[in-house]
């Protein structure tokens, strides 16, 4: 009797995880673009926000954010495939899909090299956005400010590879203030490192 109830409770708890597995494959089906996981670009929110209560006005924002879009870390993100592909190309095994495949991925590797993790333009549009969203959503938080100095503080982590800064988060937060900027002209930046 208790080899049965483990065994009923392993089920109750596994089977579960079984639907919500074919869930997601569903989904990356229908959006293929969901598959690149932390290498999609963020998609611009949509729907209704949730309004602040009754009576109260914001005064304060906190907001953590990533960097947008960047261009991949290392070379060989770029030349891995690439090679694989010209591999297959040069055993003329290669499909046209494949050879498409193999045009853009030189255009990206052109267009990254030497910009290993900077952010691309579509990320640095994307950080302008997020600031316009918030200063078009939260106007009494700025107004209060840019009547007379707006304190806009900024944190952002340095990220070193093989041994050298890249620029991606302090292009980021440069990106974003500059947004803000043309909101609000009279201001003070304050900047940290973490």
């Amino acid at each position: 009797m208790r080899k049965h109830l483990i065994l009923l409770c392993i089920m109750a708890i596994l089977l579960p995880l079984h639907t919500t597995a074919q869930s997601f494959k569903k989904e990356i089906y229908a959006k293929p673009e969901l598959s690149a996981n932390n290498y999609l670009a963020y998609p611009t929110p949509s729907g209704k926000l949730t309004p602040p209560p009754t009576g109260y006005i914001p005064v304060y924002i906190s907001h953590y954010g990533r960097h947008g879009s960047r261009y991949l870390i290392h070379d060989y993100q770029y030349l891995r495939p690439l090679q694989i592909l010209e591999k297959a190309d040069s055993m003329g095994v290669l499909t046209s899909k494949g050879k498409e495949t193999i045009a853009k991925i030189r255009r990206m590797y052109a267009e990254a090299y030497n910009r290993w993790g900077e952010l691309t333009p579509l990320g640095a549009e994307q950080h302008k956005q997020i600031a316009r969203r918030m200063y078009k959503r939260f106007p009494s938080v700025f107004k209060r400010f840019c009547m007379g100095r707006c304190k806009i503080d900024g944190c952002y982590s340095l990220y070193f590879i093989d041994g050298k800064r890249t620029s991606g988060a302090y292009k980021a937060k440069h990106t974003f203030k500059s947004a803000l900027r043309c909101q609000c002209t009279r201001y003070v930046l304050y900047e940290s490192f973490g």
